[in-house]
């Protein structure tokens, strides 16, 4: 019997305007951490406007930037 096929991961682009450590960031690095923890399949890529510490933040939570 062939095994059902696996989903795909929920692609999310995300565009940011800056790289800071400022609140909406933050809570876009936490979201991300929860779709991780919970094995949520979230495929996220980011695209920032600079470069920064929210960069690191980021990928640390699994986004590709």
């Amino acid at each position: 019997m062939p095994r059902p096929p696996t989903p795909r991961p929920l692609r999310v682009a995300y565009l940011g305007h800056t790289a800071a450590l400022s609140g909406g960031e933050l809570a876009f690095v936490h979201l991300l951490g929860s779709f991780r923890r919970l094995g949520l399949g979230v495929d996220a890529r980011v695209l920032l406007a600079e470069d920064g510490p929210l960069r690191a933040r980021l990928e640390a939570a699994g986004a590709t930037t």
